[in-house]
């Protein structure tokens, strides 16, 4: 249940940092992303991409 709300949280935050073009919601999605995958590693399948492309989004988005 746990890792099901780390994810929900980071899509939020991600959504949020698309938005409002905030590199810290991006950031903070993304480190969501990485503690759901380290809480349930069995579905690393789900979270791997979405983690890898967040912090590749907060690396090329401007201060």
């Amino acid at each position: 249940m746990l890792h099901l709300v780390c994810t929900a949280l980071a899509v939020l935050f991600n959504a949020l940092g698309l938005f409002m073009k905030k590199r810290g919601f991006a950031l903070t999605g993304a480190i969501l992303y990485t503690v759901a995958l380290v809480l349930f590693p069995m579905y690393f399948m789900f979270v791997v991409i979405e983690m890898v492309l967040s912090y590749i989004g907060y690396a090329k988005m401007k201060n």
